[in-house]
């Protein structure tokens, strides 16, 4: 482009150039009895040096015949090659020839003029070399190559440091990889760009994923031995009284070894279960996505009827004040193991009622757990969810299944607290997001 606007600008200069040399040339024209002459010398003495690469005819259009011509061209090799255009009256032409090997640019403007009472047509002829200008230009293009390749070699040595500097967070980043899998550090830090930030934070959630899912993965084997020793405890029960009883059951009319046998293979389906639940939630490592919402009142129902059963001896009365419309997408077996050990825990601590309520606010589920017993210190809200603390060690437990509960549910991105109920008892708040 710009080797193209300087190549236009040295053409409209010859043009302009020429132009003024023709009006030059036809000031200094008169007639001269039946023909026209110049009657002085031109004003550019390259018209007297002879080949000097500028030149001037006056040809006659009629007949094409050399009226006048400079006397730089009367020994000029293009003196006989020169051709004659026809040109319209009052135009001006304008070619660009070669002639042995040399480019030329030649002018060629048709006129009138009156002598001896007729009017007669005479063009005035321009011939200028093109030498001197394609130096200048051989010469501009030299030196814009020069400059060109010289920006050009300089664009690439500070793109590469651009680019090296660039890289230098990558390069952070990867000797930080490096240092994550020898164990040196635990994350990566945030000083980093701000475009490689969302990585480094992802990796991060991707390490505090990992992390989470080896300590699911250990404390599920806790989670095994907390949930299988009331089936076991079951089954040794029921062999101590089938030893005890042996000799009674020999003579009976009928069978009962079938009954414990029923009940042993009952506890050994509830164990297999409870392994397979356990495992499902040690390899879930967060919400699923399109999971179906499950109704949360029926599910209540069935719980607290069953502790009932458990606690009948001490008349535990159970509320279910569940919103009927009330659903939260999760696993069943996460919501049961949840409300199970909430529940179980109230009605094994509370004195005579248990109440369960729920509520909608600010796009998350709160779930009230409520008894009158005796409740929880305030010092030990925080420690009663921890693994193996246990408030009242004179029950039997391991200490685990409110630590289980609040495991699961920090899985779906939710909450549990403890507070003290309007009854005076104590209030397990379970949080969930929608």
């Amino acid at each position: 482009m710009l080797d193209r606007a300087f190549r236009n600008s040295l053409y409209n200069a010859e043009k302009e150039s020429l132009l003024a040399h023709t009006y030059s040339m036809m000031g200094v024209a008169e007639p001269d009895g039946e023909s026209l002459m110049i009657s002085q010398g031109l004003s550019d003495p390259r018209f007297s040096t002879p080949a000097s690469g500028l030149y001037a005819q006056l040809v006659r259009s009629e007949d094409q015949y050399i009226v006048w011509q400079s006397t730089s061209l009367s020994v000029s090799p293009v003196n006989s090659k020169i051709p004659f255009h026809e040109v319209d009256i009052g135009n001006r032409e304008l070619l660009n020839i070669k002639i042995n090997g040399t480019r030329y640019f030649i002018s060629r403007f048709n006129t009138v003029w009156e002598i001896g009472d007729e009017d007669q047509q005479y063009q005035f002829v321009i011939i200028h070399s093109q030498k001197q200008l394609d130096l200048e230009l051989k010469s501009y293009r030299r030196s814009l190559a020069v400059w060109l390749g010289g920006l050009a070699l300089l664009l690439i040595f500070v793109q590469t440091a651009i680019i090296r500097w660039g890289l230098l967070p990558l390069n952070r980043l990867a000797s930080d990889i490096g240092q994550l899998e020898t164990g040196r550090i635990d994350k990566l830090d945030e000083s980093y760009p701000q475009e490689i930030v969302p990585v480094t934070q992802s990796i991060n959630l991707l390490l505090e994923s990992e992390q989470k899912q080896q300590k699911r993965y250990k404390n599920t084997l806790a989670d095994l031995a907390h949930s299988l020793k009331t089936p076991l405890s079951v089954i040794r029960s029921i062999l101590e009284s089938d030893q005890t009883h042996h000799h009674s059951q020999s003579q009976s009319t009928h069978s009962p070894g079938n009954e414990w046998k029923l009940s042993i293979d009952e506890q050994i389906d509830r164990m297999s279960s409870i392994v397979n639940h356990q495992l499902n939630r040690a390899s879930a490592k967060s919400k699923a996505a399109f999971q179906s919402a499950l109704p949360l009142q029926p599910m209540f129902a069935r719980i607290g009827a069953a502790l009932e059963k458990v606690y009948r001896d001490k008349h535990i009365r159970f509320q279910n004040k569940v919103a009927a419309n009330a659903r939260y997408p999760a696993e069943e077996g996460d919501l049961m193991e949840v409300f199970g050990n909430i529940l179980e825990n109230a009605f094994k601590y509370g004195n005579s009622e248990v109440c369960v309520t729920s509520e909608v606010v600010d796009k998350h589920l709160r779930i009230y757990i409520d008894d009158n017993g005796e409740g929880i210190p305030t010092d030990l809200h925080q420690d009663i969810l921890l693994r193996g603390a246990r408030v009242d060690t004179s029950l039997p437990g391991q200490g685990i299944g409110l630590s289980v509960a609040a495991d699961i549910i920090s899985t779906y991105d939710g909450g549990i607290c403890i507070d003290q109920a309007p009854s005076g008892g104590a209030r397990f708040i379970i949080d969930l997001p929608l």
